[in-house]
C-alpha cells in the first residue's frame, strides 16, 4: 500500500503535488465515539460545498440515528482514520423502497 496520496489530475487543483501520509490510512467500522468527527466533516461540507442537498448539518444525535438505521438493514458504516484521528468516512443506505431495488444500495 502507497503512502503517497496521488496528484489531483486536474491543473486547477488547489493542491497538484504528492502529499506523504504519515501512515497508511486505516479502514474500520464506525463507532459512536467516531460521530463527532463525522459531524464536523459533513457539516463543513454542508455548509460549504454543493454535494449534499441538506442545508443545515445534522446533530450528532441525528448522526446517531443514521448510524443505527444503516447498522439495522446489515450495512457498511466504516471511516479512514490517519494518525489515530478519522479523516472520512462512507456508508451504504437501501437505494428505494420499492421491491424492484431490493438488492440496491448506495
Amino acid at each position: 500500500m502507497s503512502t503517497t496520496r496521488p496528484a489531483p489530475s486536474s491543473p486547477h487543483s488547489a493542491d497538484s503535488t504528492a502529499t506523504p501520509l504519515s501512515t497508511a490510512p486505516l479502514i474500520r467500522d464506525a463507532t459512536e465515539a467516531d460521530l463527532p468527527a463525522i459531524q464536523a466533516i459533513y457539516a463543513h461540507h454542508v455548509l460549504t460545498g454543493v454535494a449534499s442537498f441538506e442545508e443545515i448539518p445534522p446533530s450528532v444525535d441525528d448522526l446517531r440515528t443514521r448510524l443505527a438505521s444503516v447498522r439495522s438493514h446489515g450495512l457498511p458504516y466504516m471511516v479512514a482514520e490517519i494518525d489515530g484521528e478519522v479523516a472520512g468516512y462512507c456508508y451504504a443506505t437501501p437505494y428505494r423502497p420499492r421491491a424492484a431495488y431490493r438488492n440496491t444500495i448506495e
